[in-house]
């Protein structure tokens, strides 16, 4: 037995004479396809819906399964080691003692090549001036007719071995002058 306020409509589902009971049945005056088409469009938009929500999952899913291993690999751990200011001026002072005779033997070594070069220049300084202190007609063109081939060839010897211990001046100049420009290492005390 039905209530009194629910009365019977038909249903709006095809091949059907089912009636459904509706507690507010509609008062409209369109007929029954207008429903179907607009449930069929429902029907359409949920199953749109199921799909887009289907994808969402498996989206979701691609990005989110890979986490743990991601988390493993990005986690790091940082360590620190304390080390008091004693132990850190003890290993200086030994760094010190280590290192410290090898520089000063070092620059011992640099100082002694330097004094070894400027001796080296001052004697082919004073070559060069006792050769130039000779006389011009001796250093210009050698005239060979007052003298026998022996002397003239000494000549030329020595004309040559004073080219060269010119030009090993020169070289030693620029040395020395390198040498000086170069600061030398300071040592701390």
């Amino acid at each position: 037995m039905l209530h009194a306020r629910l009365s019977t409509r038909p249903t709006s589902f095809r091949k059907s004479n089912i009636t459904a009971v509706s507690e507010y049945p509609p008062q409209l005056d369109d007929d029954d396809s207008n429903y179907t088409a607009n449930l069929r469009d429902c029907v359409l938009a949920l199953g749109d819906c199921g799909k887009q929500a289907a994808r969402a999952k498996q989206i979701l899913h691609d990005g989110c399964a890979d986490l743990p291993r991601t988390q493993h690999v990005v986690h790091h751990e940082k360590y620190f080691t304390l080390v008091s200011e004693t132990t850190v001026r003890e290993y200086k002072s030994d760094l010190r003692e280590v290192i410290e005779p090898q520089v000063n033997e070092l620059i011992e070594r640099a100082e002694k090549g330097l004094r070894v070069l400027e001796r080296r220049e001052a004697s082919l300084k004073a070559r060069a001036d006792t050769t130039s202190s000779r006389p011009a007609s001796r250093l210009g063109g050698i005239n060979t007719t007052g003298m026998n081939k022996l002397e003239a060839r000494k000549m030329q010897m020595l004309l040559s071995q004073r080219k060269k211990l010119e030009e090993e001046l020169l070289v030693l100049e620029d040395e020395i002058l390198n040498a000086e420009r170069k600061p030398l290492p300071k040592t701390r005390k």
